[in-house]
């Protein structure tokens, strides 16, 4: 690397799960996780897949400018991993020297486990807190398009709604933007309901309707997709309300914003057909001026689909970009993993030593490790007790160091 460009190096590591036994099949879903992390998390207006290092492919070289980030925001991600080591190896001084940075190495497993989901998806992608302010970042009116939509059918809109959306308790909205002056960028956000009841129900209201918040998808400059949840007044939430939709591979159930959308749409835009301009323009029930809203804000089935595919297919070509195959989802997986228990050798390979030292040693460390000389400990109490294990075993210098 040379000296000018060396401020800019970061590396984020997998070469503990390397040393723990892991290979083939399952460090490629971490390598994948790693890539889909950092340009998922980018401003950027290209993919960039991390540089690996090293013939195992564990230790991934980024250059911050590819992200569009600085070296404040990455202290500021190391300053809340719990894994944050000052190595105090000679050969990891020099990585400290000429990048500037006390934590120039975070490990990636985390990194894409925890940084995917709130508050540092929000903090790192720096989100705005409210719906108005994303459309302000984005240049995109979603009222002043609806407005024209209705009045001239301009193509500034489109929208499809149905009973059931296999994610959603209720009947449910969504409805596509063009982000000016942004070739291939577009938003998506959909209109969530708590009931079918009254105004909750679109095939009653399908233009007074009273949503109980929305989920938004929009492209970021280099194709991958950023999500925001927002309540009804559009300010954002961390978690999608439990009564409209939920997780089941959250812990908790909930759908958390960044990882849980990210789950649901790995393959991108997810088709739905539209089951409202059928219902709206054959029946008695709405007077020609509802029934002409609808046509123009809901395009024919075709039309629709187009739009759908061809986001979907922009979604596609930059995640494979990213070395990732659109309908799989690493980061997923790789969170699944991360939460399991800690046994003795992955606890050793963490720390960078092997079982027998971890195991002559662990009397020394905090009584909440001491389960590791005989079975495991949930991965929340090792996050806890690691700064101070580190310290205790002169492993390196951590926050927990005198």
């Amino acid at each position: 690397v040379s000296q000018e460009n060396r401020p800019f190096i970061r590396y984020l590591t997998l070469s503990h799960l390397y040393d723990a036994g892991l290979c083939g099949d399952e460090l490629e879903v971490y390598r994948q996780a790693v890539s889909k992390t950092m340009n998922s998390l980018s401003n950027g207006t290209n993919v960039v897949v991390p540089t690996a290092i090293d013939a195992d492919a564990t230790i991934f070289r980024v250059d911050l400018r590819d992200y569009e980030w600085d070296a404040d925001l990455w202290a500021f991600l190391a300053s809340q991993s719990p894994y944050a080591v000052a190595l105090t190896r000679e050969e990891a001084v020099d990585v400290q020297s000429f990048t500037g940075e006390q934590i120039p190495i975070l490990r990636g497993d985390w990194v894409a486990a925890v940084a995917t989901a709130p508050p540092l998806y929000h903090d790192l992608l720096q989100l705005p807190t409210t719906l108005l302010d994303l459309q302000v970042q984005l240049g995109v009116n979603i009222n002043g398009n609806i407005t024209q939509e209705i009045q001239n059918d301009g193509d500034d809109v489109a929208r499809s709604g149905f009973l059931d959306s296999g994610v959603s308790e209720n009947n449910r909205l969504i409805e596509r933007h063009e982000i000016p002056g942004a070739s291939n960028r577009s938003l998506w956000m959909s209109y969530d309901f708590s009931s079918n009841n009254a105004e909750q129900n679109l095939f009653a209201s399908p233009l007074a309707f009273s949503e109980a918040g929305s989920e938004v998808i929009f492209s970021l400059p280099n194709g991958l997709h950023a999500y925001l949840i927002v309540d009804a007044a559009g300010t954002r939430l961390d978690e999608a309300p439990d009564d409209i939709v939920t997780d089941p591979s959250e812990p908790d159930g909930n759908v958390v914003n960044g990882r849980s959308c990210m789950g649901c749409h790995d393959g991108g835009i997810n088709l739905r057909a539209d089951e409202l301009r059928t219902h709206v323009l054959s029946s008695l029930e709405f007077d020609d001026n509802t029934k002409e809203a609808v046509e123009n804000l809901h395009p024919e089935a075709d039309v629709f689909t187009e739009l759908q595919q061809q986001d979907a297919d922009n979604f596609a070509f930059a995640i494979g970009e990213a070395g990732v195959a659109a309908g799989t989802e690493p980061i997923g997986v790789v969170f699944e993993w991360y939460q399991l228990s800690v046994d003795l050798p992955l606890a050793a390979a963490e720390f960078g030593i092997t079982e027998d030292e971890l195991l002559v040693r662990i009397g020394g460390l905090s009584a909440d490790l001491q389960p590791l000389a005989y079975g495991t400990v949930k991965r929340d109490a090792f996050e806890d007790n690691f700064a101070q294990a580190v310290c205790d075993l002169q492993l390196g210098d951590t926050i927990a160091c005198p």
